[in-house]
């Protein structure tokens, strides 16, 4: 398939998912229950007092929309894809590139920011960027088309898209070191994804 034929396709799967309530908000609502587990497979206490309680709390309430943004959305994604892609950071940049198109940041614009952070930084920096962003559209429109299996709940509907793109980036430590809080819960799961 060629690359002009894809942006469509992905462009279609983020307005579907928009539809099912996979929004900026929904997307706050996730990561904070994910940061949440993150902090606790690392080992944190996350109690409301705390600097990780805090910064939970932070996301939830809006870190990702555009009420009263420090930055404004897709000009803060532009600059975290750059980082990401330069430090070859690939589930992360995975993630990012998913958020980025949620908050109105084209596929085209994804692949260029891609080319731009590879004139500077390298080849390999570059050809990794590309698979990333490939992966993440291919996660994006599977998880479109696929029947939501969470229904009613945005954070949930929207936890079970970023699972479906963060899959595409196998982390085995994190993978394992979540396997072993799910169990220390009774295996309930995790609260986030």
């Amino acid at each position: 398939m060629e690359l002009h034929e894809i942006h469509p396709r992905v462009d279609a799967a983020v307005r579907k998912l928009s539809k099912r309530g996979v929004t900026s908000d929904a997307i706050n609502e996730a990561l904070a229950a994910a940061f949440v587990d993150l902090f606790e497979v690392n080992g944190q206490a996350v109690r409301p007092s705390s600097p990780y309680g805090n910064y939970s709390d932070g996301i939830k309430l809006g870190f990702y929309t555009d009420r009263d943004p420090l930055l404004r959305s897709d000009r803060r994604e532009y600059v975290v894809l750059t980082l990401l892609a330069s430090e070859q950071a690939e589930r992360n940049l995975g993630l990012h590139v998913f958020i980025a198109l949620v908050n109105g940041i084209t596929p085209a614009e994804v692949v260029h920011i891609m080319f731009l952070t590879g004139v500077y930084r390298g080849i390999n920096v570059l050809t990794n960027g590309l698979r990333v962003v490939a992966k993440t559209f291919d996660a994006v429109i599977a998880a479109a088309d696929a029947p939501p299996t969470a229904t009613g709940d945005r954070s949930a509907i929207t936890g079970e898209v970023i699972r479906k793109v963060l899959s595409a980036f196998p982390d085995p430590k994190y993978d394992e070191a979540k396997k072993h809080l799910e169990g220390d819960r009774g295996g309930d799961g995790g609260k986030g994804w």
